[in-house]
């Protein structure tokens, strides 16, 4: 081990050699209280080599610290817990960027006619459904184009806020933002009976009106009275103009008070 004191325009430091018999080896440079380093603008640093072992080979990196790109990456796919065999052997995912954009529509409840405004809409050849108020719609082709699609509702629309649904083979169009839904009115008629029902329930009440949901597997229905208890009619069968309810149990006391 050797050294010699070096001098810079009157900065002074001690520069000490790992092997005297190296020139340009390692080096380190001391700084102490009694020669301490005097320099304008100063910076040091140190550096440590930590050995990785005996050979030149690094640790394996784990499989989830890892980044992979995929453009179709695969799943697994299980149909009631069993696993599904897909065409190929590949079960992939690949993203499609949604087309067109649905900007503004309406809906003429005297008509049943729904009109949708947008940009790059589908052709008819290429638009698999329309819906809205939970009725599929059947396209009007006269008046079809990229910014426009008018459609006829199949059957009375169901009464709730409602917005459009225009699927086509690349997947749900979007809808702008600033769409808002549209209100479709329920209409209720009649109550068949609507007297001396019994207070241990199992009647079966008819509910007529329009625009009611077409069926109970789609919608949630749900029929109470006004008495204290909210005693429920639960209901059994649906469609457009009707609803049958069976009632449960009224209670006893305070329908008699």
């Amino acid at each position: 081990m050797g050294g010699y004191p070096y001098s810079d325009n009157g900065r002074r430091f001690w520069i000490r050699f790992n092997n005297k018999n190296v020139r340009n080896g390692q080096f380190e440079i001391i700084d102490s209280e009694t020669n301490p380093l005097q320099a304008a603008n100063w910076t040091t640093w140190a550096n440590i080599s930590s050995p990785m072992g005996r050979n030149l080979f690094y640790n394996p990196i784990p499989f989830e610290m890892l980044r992979t790109v995929e453009e179709k990456p695969q799943l697994l796919v299980t149909v009631d817990s069993r696993p599904v065999v897909c065409h190929n052997m590949t079960c992939d995912f690949e993203y499609i960027r949604p087309v067109g954009e649905i900007t503004a529509f309406s809906f003429d409840a005297d008509t049943d006619r729904l009109i949708l405004t947008g940009t790059d809409l589908p052709p008819v050849n290429e638009t698999y459904t329309i819906e809205f108020a939970a009725t599929f719609c059947t396209i009007d082709e006269s008046v079809h184009s990229d910014t426009n699609v008018e459609c006829i509702l199949d059957r009375a629309p169901v009464c709730g806020d409602h917005l459009p649904l225009l699927t086509h083979h690349l997947g749900l169009v979007p809808l702008e933002s600033t769409v808002a839904p549209q209100t479709v009115d329920c209409t209720l008629t009649e109550v068949n009976p609507s007297v001396e029902l019994s207070l241990w329930g199992m009647d079966n009440l008819t509910i007529s009106g329009a625009n009611l949901p077409h069926d109970l597997e789609k919608n949630i229905v749900e029929i109470k009275f006004n008495d204290a208890q909210e005693t429920l009619c639960v209901p059994k069968m649906t469609s457009t103009s009707e609803i049958i309810c069976q009632t449960e149990v009224f209670d006893g006391e305070a329908s008699v008070g």
